[in-house]
């Protein structure tokens, strides 16, 4: 919590939400090093707005909040694909799962993505059932400002997930179709991609 405590007195400092010099942080390196730590993280930032709590007990505060999304996320995708039953048990499974509760109070950027990830998987369905792309890109591009480290198996999550759409809802495939669809479906995964990059390029 020192870190993402520290941009944020630098920012009531400063008024930069990308400071040019961090004196406390390694002597003033590229600030970017520190995406991993909270730089530009849509969790973290959200603690600007709250300077009246600590950021210690913000941090513990989001992550139980982080994590009841996930399952309430969750079990809305599963609930679209089986029945309330196995939805409810499968989202029991989730928050009761030893990652999920230990990285939860040691290892927040562990599973403090999980949230976008599961969005993103509804944006998937979105996208092969409604042909929107905004929530699939506005889902990818959060994921990667919240994890960037994580965001790579993510997307490759992602990546599968609609390939299977794809094979499922398509009974006769060729080559031709296969390889226009794939662009299709990659340019949303690109755009968020390239618009993660102000953290992803430095």
């Amino acid at each position: 919590f020192s870190i993402p405590d520290y941009f944020r007195k630098l920012f009531y400092e400063t008024g930069n939400l990308i400071p040019n010099f961090a004196f406390n942080l390694g002597n003033g390196q590229n600030i970017f090093y520190y995406s991993y730590y909270g730089l530009l993280n849509p969790i973290i930032l959200i603690s600007y707005f709250l300077p009246f709590i600590e950021m210690i007990d913000y941090i513990q505060i989001s992550l139980i909040i982080i994590v009841f999304i996930s399952c309430i996320l969750l079990y809305k995708w599963l609930l679209n694909k089986y029945n309330s039953s196995i939805a409810f048990f499968s989202t029991i499974v989730y928050l009761t799962i030893t990652p999920v509760l230990f990285h939860s109070h040691r290892h927040i950027m562990f599973i403090n993505y999980m949230p976008f990830l599961i969005l993103s998987l509804i944006g998937v369905d979105k996208y092969f059932m409604e042909n929107k792309r905004c929530l699939l890109i506005i889902s990818v591009f959060l994921l990667i400002m919240t994890s960037y480290f994580f965001s790579v198996g993510s997307i490759f999550v992602i990546t599968v997930y609609g390939l299977y759409n794809f094979i499922k809802n398509n009974k006769n495939i060729n080559f031709k179709l296969f390889a226009r669809e794939t662009v299709k479906f990659l340019i949303p995964i690109i755009v968020g991609i390239l618009m993660g990059m102000i953290i992803i390029l430095p």
